[in-house]
């Protein structure tokens, strides 16, 4: 179960960048557009970024959720 947690967690990276790169792709001249995308890539680089793709934050995850039971 926690290795499909991890896995999830960096899919959903990875959406955030590709989500981001189409909406500015389909809608470049919307100010609008560029609010939310900055907004988001700013929340998401504070709370760390590709954070759960660096190898020691893996294996604190793992080993925490492990001793959650998990």
């Amino acid at each position: 179960m926690r290795y499909f947690i991890q896995v999830l967690v960096m899919i959903i990276e990875l959406a955030i960048v590709i989500i981001a790169a189409v909406v500015i792709y389909d809608m470049p001249k919307e100010p609008i557009t560029w609010a939310l995308v900055c907004l988001a890539f700013m929340t998401w680089y504070e709370q760390g970024g590709f954070m759960a793709w660096h190898p020691k934050n893996i294996r604190k995850f793992l080993n925490n959720a492990k001793a959650i039971g998990l």
